[in-house]
């Protein structure tokens, strides 16, 4: 009788209940047919596409075009993991602040390309908040850095074979570019300004002696500030080199968008495809200097992650090294 009464009372809970029971059993069905939910942070829609924005500055079209590839082929490395995507390019000329400020927010843009740098410093007020995808995307050839110079100095440069014999010239930057912290660290006298057509104007007016750009960036240059015939010039015998890899800044709102991009470049540097789509995009620039051989002084860079710090240096093959003395 007693078991009797137990038994009748586990029926009369199980009956009770059963339909909590039921709805405990569908919840954990749903869940485990839910797609992965989005990295916190993420205000995607767990199975929302993932699209990227990418700011075009509008200044460096061939660059920006390049740069669209690499993401693109990152992407696409990840596509079996992570599914379709959507890249879209904003083509808005912001100055640098206001295109961080936009990625940060990650409503009209949520990704831009830029040298890594590093958190605010005394000389950099332009602190970046945004994820860093820690993989560099041109292979260490951004960071070749041909000299501007005015013609009548091709001379002075040409027998110039040392850092130090360099040191007695002065240099030109940009104000927020990293490049001015690296010549600095090195011991590099230098001047900057606000704009390249600034800088320019006073290379031309002798207020400094050289202007290093990246050599994938001088027949942009050249068209846009309309140089050809002009009183300035690329040495062709001097070149500096210094470690400055490009990389993809993400939103802070896209914590996914920025864990999917920096797989994709890893395995697009692994199986060669990102250095091919680099060689293969900037064939021109590279085989004018691997026609020119001219000398290039290595700069050191320093405070850069190791992960990027050993990005092989393309624009180097034959050419003899400098080396920064303190």
């Amino acid at each position: 009788m007693g078991l009797c009464r137990v038994s009748l009372t586990c029926i009369g809970l199980c009956r009770r209940w059963r339909p909590l029971a039921g709805l405990a059993l569908l919840a954990l069905l749903a869940a485990a047919w839910l797609p992965v939910s989005a990295a916190p942070g993420d205000h995607r829609p767990a199975n929302a596409l993932i699209e990227i924005r990418y700011w075009d500055w509008t200044k460096t079209p061939k660059r920006d075009d390049y740069q669209m590839a690499a993401l693109r082929l990152a992407m696409e490395k990840t596509r079996p993991d992570w599914g379709d995507y959507r890249l879209i390019r904003v083509a808005k000329p912001l100055s640098t602040p206001r295109a961080r400020a936009e990625v940060f927010r990650g409503e009209l843009v949520n990704v831009h390309v830029a040298p890594w740098r590093p958190l605010e410093t005394e000389l950099d007020k332009l602190n970046e908040n945004n994820l860093r995808v820690n993989v560099g995307m041109f292979g260490g050839t951004f960071g070749c850095r041909s000299l501007l110079i005015r013609t009548e100095d091709r001379d002075k440069l040409r027998h110039i074979k040392t850092l130090d014999e360099l040191r007695q010239l002065q240099g030109g930057v940009g104000r927020a570019w990293v490049d001015g912290r690296v010549m600095r660290d090195n011991h590099m006298p230098v001047v900057d300004s606000a704009d390249v057509g600034s800088l320019l104007a006073m290379l031309a007016g002798g207020r400094f002696d050289y202007l290093p750009m990246s050599m994938l960036e001088v027949d942009t240059l050249f068209q846009e500030h309309h140089l050809s015939g002009s009183t300035l010039m690329a040495s062709p015998d001097l070149m500096l080199y210094y470690p400055l890899p490009m990389i993809a800044y993400v939103s802070p709102t896209e914590p996914a968008l920025a864990k999917r991009l920096e797989q994709g470049l890893q395995r697009a540097r692994a199986d060669g495809s990102l250095a091919r789509l680099t060689t293969e995009h900037f064939k021109d620039e590279i085989d004018r200097f691997k026609a020119q051989v001219p000398r290039v002084l290595v700069l050191q860079h320093p405070g850069l992650p190791a992960e990027l710090a050993g990005e092989p240096a393309l624009c180097q093959p034959g050419a003899a090294r400098g080396k920064a003395s303190r």
